[in-house]
């Protein structure tokens, strides 16, 4: 019956399993405290990869590389044994909710997030320090020896995190924002799923190493786009960072995929504005307004020839006879409307002519004529948006230009119309004004709009699936709000997992004098007024379905149980009788159940049920119909209780190991299981 490791995975292990699945001669044996590990041979490797040129020792290559980074890979690598203790009285609808609130260091909190979430999670959002010369970073003590991490990373009971001032004095200014970067963005890429993406805020302070360290990370072709936000307006010259700078006027947003392969492309999303506003600006600008034509008719349709594309697919060329075209004035004029009701009437025949260049017009106008006429094709696209679809498409007059419809590029909306502007790498139309004051309560510093924010849950995320959205530096929890605000809207699935730092409020402060002593308070309680604001909007709106405006708060904790240091034979006999009750005498059932969900890397959000059977209390975690895991963490228990246990035939089961009476005991309940339920997973605490 083995223990639970009761720490997370060792990433550097896993690694070695992977070299091991490709290159398996690679493997061998080496001593290491006094035992025999498996580790790499890199001679062997090298000789393995040797087919391409080997960029070694100090041979000089293209790489982002500062004082420390060698450091912070170990960093990212060392397993914590840290848990998550749930926090019933500061969680919203704890028993049915499945979104996630992680209070603590997000390093530690994304290690112990990687056996439930690896590959899971759809899209992360963090806006992280800027390293401003202002910006408090985290810093995880990158001058220690490696055993000196291991007691910061909680192998051993002592504290590692805190939070200091990188000012521009620092000569590490740079090295510190990478270091404490580089391990939390290499944790983050093993939660994306495959299809997986992140975004990151930045200003121009960092946006250039940021740049650099995700290029690694993620691989160049992994990157995407580098959005630029208009930012929030500053006021006078020191806000604004005016010395012998121009007026700083954006932000950066970057976009990487975890891999291209399996990365589509985003959702379409719009800019949308109010299309008669719209053409006013383009007659202000004194531009040409081109959708000015109404087609009341196609006439009478004759099949005329029959050509190809370019892969062969036949192409089915109409023409069009006593074709009725009129503008969008001169049915003004003869129907007595303002022109706004003519577009409004007439949308979907509204049109303009384009001379764009494209294979399939060049393939026409060969097969046609050079007279002023009007001809129409039907054939299947095999590549764009209509891709695989029977396509209509309108050419007219001698150039046999294409008709452009205005219902392309414009849409009716609340009783008007408004033209689409298909979204690039300028946003520019978000409203800051009084953004500190979203989701009821005040932030001042940091806060993004939520619409900036479910832009981009517009552009990658599926409403209709359970996607889970990450952010590991949630400040007030603006995303949260923003999963929560678009799923109201579009009837959406998402989930959303937050971890914030519980740093400190300024003494002086409005929110400190409000009683909020730390941002994850504060971040807390954004969430739960940011439902409250919601579910009575969804009222009013007469939904048919429920939304998840809760979730689960967890916070990060050193181990349930006692640590061990001591030789058997140099331990006394209360010494000894203390380690046979390992679990620490603060620690709750429901504690011990969240440290084995982390150690067994299930899902953190699975309901919870409770049994008393034989006078214990037993945990259930069912998916579906299946039992996927019992927890019983009491101690005396009975034969009687370990076959009602086996009855249900749990994947997995755990029992406390202070539980068992005898060894002898703890034996028979393996045997009990191998009759009963031969395939459990049994462990113990």
């Amino acid at each position: 019956m083995q223990k639970l490791k009761m720490q997370t995975l060792d990433i550097t292990d896993d690694n070695i399993e992977k070299i091991a699945a490709i290159f398996p001669n690679c493997i061998t044996e080496t001593k290491k405290n006094g035992g025999v590990v498996r580790a790499i041979d890199f001679d062997q490797l090298k000789q393995e990869l040797s087919k391409s040129p080997i960029v070694d020792g100090i041979q000089e290559r293209y790489q982002l590389n500062w004082p420390g980074k060698h450091e912070a890979l170990i960093l990212a690598n060392i397993p914590t044994s840290k848990t998550l203790r749930p926090c019933r009285e500061e969680s919203v609808d704890f028993d049915n909710t499945k979104n996630l609130f992680i209070e603590g260091d997000n390093l530690d909190a994304l290690k112990l997030l990687q056996a439930s979430y690896i590959s899971k999670i759809k899209m992360i959002y963090i806006d992280p320090p800027y390293n401003t010369g202002k910006d408090f970073v985290y810093v995880d003590n990158f001058s220690l020896k490696e055993k000196e991490y291991c007691l910061n990373s909680g192998q051993v009971n002592e504290i590692g995190s805190r939070m200091i001032l990188n000012t521009e004095t620092n000569g590490r200014f740079h090295s510190d924002w990478l270091s404490m970067m580089y391990p939390r963005l290499k944790l983050a890429r093993n939660l994306l799923r495959d299809d997986g993406v992140i975004f990151i805020s930045i200003d121009d302070n960092e946006v250039n190493n940021l740049k650099s360290l995700c290029d690694e990370i993620f691989g160049n072709e992994n990157f995407i786009n580098q959005i630029s936000v208009k930012s929030k307006p500053t006021a006078g010259a020191s806000g604004g960072g005016e010395d012998i700078r121009l007026k700083k006027n954006i932000e950066y947003l970057l976009c990487y995929c975890k891999s291209k392969l399996q990365f589509e492309k985003f959702n379409d999303v719009f800019e949308k504005k109010n299309l008669f506003s719209y053409i006013k600006e383009y007659q202000e600008e004194e531009k040409s307004w081109k959708y000015t034509r109404i087609l009341l008719s196609l006439g009478e349709k004759e099949f005329f020839s029959e050509i190809y594309d370019g892969a062969g697919k036949p192409i089915k060329i109409y023409k069009h006879d006593d074709v009725q075209i009129a503008t969008i004035s001169d049915l003004s004029k003869k129907e007595g409307l303002p022109e706004e009701d003519i577009y409004i009437k007439y949308f979907d025949k509204i049109f303009r002519d384009t001379n764009a260049q494209s294979s399939i017009r060049e393939r026409v106008i060969n097969a046609t004529d050079r007279n002023n006429t009007f001809y129409s094709i039907e054939y299947i696209p095999i590549s764009g948006k209509n891709k695989n679809i029977k396509t209509t498409l309108y050419y007219r007059g001698k150039n046999k230009d294409l008709i452009a419809w205005l219902h392309d590029v414009a849409e009716k909306e609340n009783g008007t119309i408004v033209k689409k502007n298909k979204i690039g790498t300028l946003w520019d139309d978000f409203n800051w004004n009084n953004v500190s004051k979203e989701g009821d309560i005040q932030f001042p510093n940091g806060k993004k709009p939520i619409a900036f924010i479910q832009r981009m849950l517009t552009l990658c995320t599926n409403p209709d699936e359970e996607e889970i959205i990450l952010d590991f530096f949630a400040g007030s929890s603006s995303t949260a709000h923003a999963v929560m605000q678009l799923n109201m809207e579009d009837g959406g699935n998402r989930k959303f997992i937050m971890v914030q730092l519980p740093e400190r409020c300024n003494e002086k402060s409005d929110l400190f004098k409000l009683g909020y002593t730390n941002i994850a308070e504060i971040s807390r309680q954004r969430i739960r007024s940011a439902g409250k604001i919601i579910q009575s909007e969804y009222i009013d709106k007469k939904k048919g379905r429920l939304i998840d405006l809760g979730f689960r708060s967890l916070k990060i904790n050193d181990s349930n149980l006692k640590e061990v240091y001591h030789q058997p034979m140099k331990l006394t006999q209360s010494e000894l009788s203390d380690q046979i009750n390992n679990i620490k005498i603060n620690r709750t059932p429901e504690d011990l159940l969240f440290q084995v969900l982390v150690d067994w890397g299930i899902d953190l959000t699975l309901p919870i049920m409770q049994k008393v059977i034989y006078n214990k209390e037993v945990f259930f975690i069912e998916t579906g119909n299946t039992n996927t895991l019992i927890v019983c963490v009491e101690t005396c228990i009975s034969e009687e209780l370990v076959k009602s246990l086996a009855a249900y035939k749990p994947e997995k089961i755990v029992f406390r190991d202070g539980g068992f009476r005898t060894d002898s005991f703890k034996i028979n309940v393996e045997q009990i299981f191998k009759h009963l339920s031969p395939e459990t997973e049994i462990r113990i605490l």
